[in-house]
């Protein structure tokens, strides 16, 4: 599988910012600045949980936890009760990972998301509903889309 694509937390806040500031300069529409202010709401959070997370990861050491799996497997065999742990203990570790991968993914296709509405809201118009196009509607449906799978993944890394 191929690593994700990330955004470091200030580099995805400093173009978040910027994609939603122009959005807002360029329109009026409350469902937009709504969803705009709920995908902020769920950058935040999913952005504090992947935090502690990466400390807790940080503090498990998987490259120690490999290492000690290794030796345990030299030492006792692998039918050993001790080399069970250590296994489930990694096995733990590398869910915590793979949650924190799929968080940053969210983040990255939000981010782009919302940089492409705030390119389509740069050309609107009008701010008023009958003049947003369909495709801004549809740009709008994948980040209520967006703030939903973000919300889903923030839940999914607090419950770790």
């Amino acid at each position: 599988m191929p690593a994700p694509l990330r955004l470091d937390d200030g580099e995805a806040r400093r173009r978040f910012e910027a994609a939603r500031s122009l959005i807002f300069n360029s329109t009026t529409l409350s469902s937009m600045h709504d969803t705009l202010r709920r995908i902020d709401e769920s950058l935040q959070a999913a952005g504090a949980a992947r935090t502690r997370l990466v400390q807790s990861v940080a503090q498990l050491d998987p490259a120690a936890v490999d290492r000690e799996l290794k030796q345990a497997l030299r030492a006792y065999g692998r039918q050993a009760p001790e080399v069970a742990a250590i296994q489930r203990r990694r096995q733990i570790v590398i869910g915590i990972q793979d949650e924190i991968d799929a968080v940053d993914e969210h983040v990255y296709r939000t981010v782009l998301d919302v940089e492409a509405l705030a390119a389509r809201s740069a050309g609107a118009p009008s701010s008023a509903p009958s003049d947003l196009g369909r495709q801004m509607q549809d740009d709008l449906e994948l980040l209520r889309a967006d703030t939903a799978a973000l919300e889903s993944a923030r839940r999914e890394l607090e419950a770790f």
